[in-house]
């Protein structure tokens, strides 16, 4: 059976005409596993064929009574395999492969063939090579008719029928859809009445075709009158051609003339035109040979020992090199003027050229030796501004020079460079070697005052003089770098400006250098540049080592001064790539030199083993080590950019000093003692130092040294009172136990005949020795240096003052209405701490 018109009317027009979609077939499906039923009306499910412009698309439709549903769109390019299953005229089944395969049952066989053929038809039209289409027989879907029982059937065949769908179908207007539908209404037939209404609805079209030929032939008068009107104006075209004839022959002489008239107009522009532009050839072949009497004396005999005199020659030297390098037109440069007049040209820029040269030799060699007859003050570098301001006022030259060399490929102005570097590296080795020496002098000196503090002082004046000597490296390399971006290796107009000097009395003008802006210099100025700082500093490098080294062997804790002070200055340079590579290099040697300090700090505490037998006193690492941490603060400042780095060797230095202070310790009988001594020295240290990164550290110091001190308090106070301390204890854990404190009296180990005796064994004058022998062992275990003999001793008093008490305490509570007290009272025991004290 066919796909019902009424369906396929009501799928276009509730889902397809919003957006513009054509429906160009359908089927009803049902899934796989549900048996077709022949006859069954109601279709769940269709799948549609719709084209949009140049979008072709497959549907998934959900029928619900007179309601649709989109379920699924997939586009033609998503379709890879078409398989009928079985190529045959009972097959329902048929497979359409997009991401996955999916298997449909069609309702109706010829439903499924006209859908694969469609969908045939659109791959082809659509598609460079489509999906594979297997089990489909083309040749069968193409010859079966949307319409088989169609009087139109025996005129066209299927496959003419689908073209003229997929090519001429229009979308029916409202009109036509409203006519259409009380068309198929008004005739109310079956699906299986397709014959009969297609037969009527031929008879009706038969009828307007007959209609139509009758009212054409009672149109036949006014068609011959429309013919003799359309042969009256072909006499008019006629007439008209004649005269139009007549006015071409009248004018065919007037026509000649202007053509002459304008062949002679062409010919004079084109000789006005080769004339105009022969006169500019021939003034711009003077302009270029001319060179006035003036300039050409400026170039053979113009000064160079000022600067105005300089801009003077630079310019007319300019103008020489721009007439040579100006282009002429093609053959000009075979005439003999041209070749002469060129020659002439180049022997004046030649000898203009070698006089530069001469000139800037000569005066290099003289800055020289005046250069060396100066002197630094301190740790320093003498200043090189006099000689740079003498060489800058030639370069403009220089420029010209660096020019002309680029145009003809000589290396004039190499040679100036290597001359210069050649002078002048050894002037700068000089005084680089200079520099080291007083730096050396000024750390080796002998300090007037003694002991740690002078440590400190040295370690002090060090950090300045390092810090001088690399301020004096650093400032001559950037006075050095900026003449050579400004003179040597800068472009012109952007490096000298003039100030008039006071009390001159020839009235000359002074050159100063001036940076030009940032940003303006080229990476081949640059390039050139770091290789002549190279050159002129090639020996500093080694020196700076040796200068570390020197430093190393005087006292490692130095490392830490040249490597703050190195880090500093490296982030400042970062504009100079020549400084950045120097001090680079610097800084990571320095920085292993501190590493290596730092770790050779630990490894000392690790490995450290005291050869004391009796009072061990403060571990020597102990301040060692915060000085260490003392120093870096101290050249640091606050504005250190690399806290991380000292804060993480801080940690490293603290973790082993508590390690090693454990472990030391643990080797001696009094280890509470070495405790608490060290780790109270290391809080009152770290609080000293005021390390923001560090502070974790003082709780942990202040609450070891708090521990290990009751712990060895809580050792020394039993002595004098040994026996009672541990008849009480033993009262305590019977109450701890659970026993009432009226019971205690009656056990046997803990009656009132025992307490009384053990103390008659502890009067007064006992307690007092105990006493006295607790502070001389408090003397002999506790060192000077940790100064704590009066804050353990104040311990003992209070912790004996509090057992006291609690033994009262436990009297009055357990051996109630006994009248047993200590042979001593409270008011004694504290006046026999007070005699001792």
């Amino acid at each position: 059976h066919d796909p019902p018109l009424r369906t396929m009317f009501a799928l276009q027009r509730q889902l397809f005409a919003a957006e513009d979609q054509r429906l160009l077939a359908m089927v009803a499906v049902n899934k796989p596993g549900v048996k077709y039923r022949k006859g069954k009306q109601a279709k769940k499910t269709v799948l549609c064929l719709t084209v949009k412009r140049n979008y072709v698309a497959i549907h998934k439709v959900r029928v619900a009574a007179e309601t649709f549903t989109k379920r699924r769109e997939w586009s033609l390019d998503e379709l890879k395999l078409v398989d009928g299953v079985e190529d045959s005229p009972k097959s329902h089944e048929f497979i359409l492969q997009f991401d996955k395969a999916y298997r449909w049952l069609a309702t109706d066989v010829a439903e499924k063939r006209a859908f694969l053929f469609s969908l045939s038809k659109l791959c082809s039209k659509y598609l460079d090579g489509g999906p594979v289409f297997a089990n489909v027989s083309m040749q069968q879907t193409a010859g079966t008719d949307a319409f088989p029982d169609s009087p139109q059937k025996a005129e066209r065949s299927a496959s003419d029928t689908a073209e003229a769908e997929l090519e001429e179908y229009k979308d029916l207007t409202l009109e036509e859809e409203r006519d259409a539908e009380e068309v198929l209404d008004a005739c109310r037939w079956d699906i299986g009445q397709t014959s009969k209404f297609c037969e009527t609805l031929t008879g009706e079209i038969d009828a307007l075709e007959a209609a139509n030929i009758h009212a054409i032939l009672c149109s036949e008068q006014q068609v011959d009158a429309l013919l003799e009107d359309i042969d009256r104006a072909l006499d008019e075209l006629d007439v008209v051609g004649a005269r139009i004839d007549a006015y071409d022959e009248i004018i065919k002489s007037v026509r000649r003339d202007v053509s002459r008239t304008a062949d002679q107009e062409k010919i004079v522009r084109v000789q006005n035109e080769n004339y105009d532009r022969l006169m500019r050839e021939v003034q711009h072949l003077v302009s270029q040979l001319d060179l006035s009497e003036q300039m050409e004396t400026v170039l053979r005999e113009g000064s160079l020992g000022t600067k105005k005199a300089v801009c003077a020659l630079a310019d007319a030297a300019n103008e020489l090199s721009q007439k040579l390098s100006m282009a002429l037109s093609p053959g000009l440069d075979a005439l003999d003027i041209v070749q002469s007049r060129t020659e002439e040209f180049q022997a004046l820029q030649t000898s203009l050229a070698q006089r530069v040269q001469r000139h800037f030799e000569q005066l290099c060699n003289d800055l020289c030796k005046e250069q060396t007859r100066s002197k630094a003050v301190g740790i320093a570098m003498p200043s090189h501004f006099d000689r740079h301001r003498e060489l800058a006022i030639l370069q403009p030259m220089l420029a010209w020079l660096r020019r002309c060399d680029a145009a003809t490929g000589k290396a004039r102005f190499a040679a100036l460079c290597d001359v210069y570097v050649q002078l002048f590296s050894k002037t700068y080795e000089r005084e680089v070697q200079a520099l080291m020496s007083a730096f050396r002098a000024s750390v080796t000196s002998k300090s007037a005052v003694k002991g740690n503090e002078e440590i400190f002082t040295k370690r002090h004046e060090f950090s300045k003089s390092f810090e001088s000597m690399l301020c004096g490296i650093i400032e001559s390399c950037q006075e050095e770098q900026k003449f050579l971006d400004n003179v040597l290796c800068g472009e012109p107009g952007a490096s000298v400006r003039d100030e008039k000097e006071e009390g001159d009395e020839e009235g000359e003008q002074s050159v100063a250098l001036v940076t030009p802006p940032s940003g303006t210099s080229t990476a081949r100025t640059c390039s050139q540049t770091l290789e002549l700082m190279k050159a002129l500093f090639q020996g500093t490098d080694v020196e700076l080592m040796g200068v570390v080294e020197f430093a190393e062997k005087l006292d490692p804790s130095h490392s830490i001064a040249m490597f703050m002070r190195t880090d500093k200055h490296s982030s400042t340079v970062q504009h100079s790539p020549f400084l950045r590579a120097l001090l680079g290099n610097l800084l990571i040697v320095v920085k292993r030199r501190f590493d290596a300090l730092v770790e050779s700090k630990i490894k000392w505490m690790q490995e450290y083993k005291s050869a004391k037998k009796g009072r061990l006193g403060i571990l020597p690492f102990v301040p060692q080590v915060t000085a260490v941490i003392a120093n870096c603060e101290e050249v640091v400042g606050a504005n250190f950019e690399r806290k991380a780095v000292l804060t993480r060797a801080y940690c490293q230095l603290l973790d082993a000093m508590f390690a090693s202070i454990e472990r030391v310790a643990t080797g001696f009988k009094r280890k509470d003692v070495v405790m608490f001594e060290n780790f109270h020295k290391l809080y009152d240290l770290l609080a000293k130092l005021k390390v923001e990164s560090l502070r974790e550290y003082r709780p942990q110091a202040q609450e070891l040294y708090r521990r290990h001190m009751e712990a060895y308090v809580n050792d020394i106070i039993g002595q004098p009172l040994e026996d009672i301390k541990g008849f009480f204890e033993g009262v305590q854990r019977l109450i701890d136990g659970g026993m009432p404190p009226s019971q205690v009296q009656f056990q046997m180990e803990f009656n009132k005949q025992e307490l009384r005796r053990r103390l008659k064994e502890y009067p007064g004058r006992e307690v007092k020795k105990g006493i006295e022998s607790i502070h001389k062992l408090v003397e002999k275990h506790l060192c000077e240096e940790a100064s704590l003999g009066v804050v353990v001793w104040r311990l003992v008093h209070e912790e004996f003052v509090k057992r006291y008490k609690r033994f009262e305490e436990l009297i009055a509570l357990c051996y109630p209405e006994s009248q047993i007290h200590f042979e001593f009272t409270l008011e004694e025991l504290i006046g026999f701490f007070s005699a001792v004290e």
